[in-house]
């Protein structure tokens, strides 16, 4: 009984071993395709990647949703860089950026990204758009540095009372113990299993080209971006967006995807219909926390509105942009100064 414990042993270790060797080398090779766009900025002992182009004041900043590369941004950015200056970024852990202090969070990503635009040098003010997930860090962000915001976008954002009401596409398990989960998700991915079965690309997008969808394809599959999703705790995140308050006077435009919980399933006609409907309400929600909030409906569009319809997400942020140029950064609040 002993050998054939250490036989197997044996032969588990030398797995693991050809594991390893078969992710740094498929890594490489990905590396070698993909080179990186942007650049490294450190933040105080890590690096976030950034990617800027155009020239002007507001900056707008692309925020990504959870798991998304700052590059999923393609058809909106160089749009938006004919006008102003307009910077995407790559969170803590997700394409070129290093992974960050776990555990994370809305105001830990904020705080992040604050960071990394001063050490780069993007200047305030800024037009914040955020998708998905990201909707949460620009509300993080306002709330700590309200005076340098300008103006937001919300695109699809995520909303804290989504799991309160809306029981479709929740979180499974979600007040499970995360670190047993993040770890096993890196030995695996260390050793190569979550590359080998990874899914084929499917086809890009209409305005996409096969390279740049297969970039994205790439970099949503390292097993650190993973990781990066895995340790993301959404109740946490709720939370913290409870205590954030309104945004006062702000230009703000929200965007919804009309076709966010569409479904090929018919027998959950209904059940995608109710989630909608109370999806459109929670984003009307979001326009009414500014007096100068506007909703729109974007009929057509899933949840990935910069892929379903890229130009309506350029169209209200130089709408923003030239209100801000109109008008001029807004004055700090006595209630924001406090």
């Amino acid at each position: 009984m002993g050998g054939f414990f250490k036989r197997a042993s044996i032969a588990l270790l030398l797995v693991a071993i050809s594991g390893a060797a078969y992710e740094q080398v498929r890594a490489a090779q990905e590396r070698r395709r993909f080179p990186q766009i942007g650049r490294s900025v450190d933040i105080g002992g890590r690096s976030l990647n950034i990617y800027c182009s155009g020239g002007g004041s507001p900056s707008v900043v692309l925020i990504s949703g959870a798991g998304l590369p700052g590059y999923s941004w393609i058809l909106v950015q160089p749009q938006v860089a004919r006008i102003t200056r307009a910077c995407w970024f790559d969170r803590a852990g997700v394409g070129w950026s290093d992974l960050g202090p776990d555990p994370p969070s809305s105001f830990s990503g904020a705080s992040d990204l604050h960071k990394l635009l001063q050490t780069a040098e993007v200047r305030p003010p800024y037009v914040l758009v955020g998708h998905s997930a990201g909707g949460f860090e620009a509300r993080a962000f306002y709330r700590l540095h309200p005076n340098e915001v300008a103006g937001m976008v919300l695109v699809d954002a995520s909303h804290e009372d989504y799991d309160a009401r809306i029981h479709v596409g929740n979180a499974w398990c979600p007040r499970c113990p995360r670190r047993p989960v993040v770890f096993l998700a890196g030995v695996l991915g260390t050793v190569g299993l979550f590359r080998l079965f990874e899914s084929r690309t499917e086809l890009p997008p209409k305005g996409r080209s096969s390279h740049e969808w297969a970039t994205i394809a790439s970099l949503q599959r390292q097993f650190k971006a993973v990781v990066a999703g895995l340790r993301e705790d959404s109740t946490v995140n709720e939370e913290q967006m409870r205590t954030v308050g309104r945004l006062q006077d702000l230009p703000l435009i929200v965007l919804t995807g009309g076709r966010t919980f569409a479904s090929s399933d018919s027998s959950d006609v209904q059940k995608q219909q109710d989630a909608q409907h109370a999806w459109n309400g929670l984003q009307g929600n979001f326009a009414n926390l500014s007096s100068r909030g506007k909703h729109v409906i974007v009929e057509h569009s899933g949840h990935m509105i910069q892929y379903d319809a890229p130009k309506t997400i350029v169209e209200a942020v130089l709408d923003i942009v030239a209100e801000v140029r109109r008008n001029g950064p807004r004055a700090e609040s006595p209630a924001e100064a406090k």
